[in-house]
């Protein structure tokens, strides 16, 4: 039989994949409301990987993005630096 100690266990469980669940929905209608075509997603993300980012600090390439729009992380020497718009 279940005890207390399963019984929220599973509601934890339930509740974490309902959420994920609930986020995955959201997130595909909202990607469904953006009318791109394949070949212009395609340039966009050939344009993006093509970037030649290099590091200030260690002039090696960079190619880690990070959240803000011109901040980037260097895999090498992992120092953060300021750099040209991702887009």
């Amino acid at each position: 039989m279940f005890d207390w100690f399963n019984l929220v266990l599973l509601a934890i469980i339930l509740a974490v994949t309902g959420f994920i669940a609930y986020a995955i929905r959201m997130m595909l209608k909202k990607i469904s409301k953006v009318q791109v075509s394949r070949g212009d997603a395609l340039s966009l993300a050939r344009q993006i990987r093509e970037r030649r980012i290099h590091c200030p600090r260690c002039y090696r390439q960079s190619s880690a993005l990070l959240a803000t729009d011109t901040k980037y992380k260097c895999d090498s020497c992992h120092s953060e630096f300021e750099g040209p718009p991702h887009l």
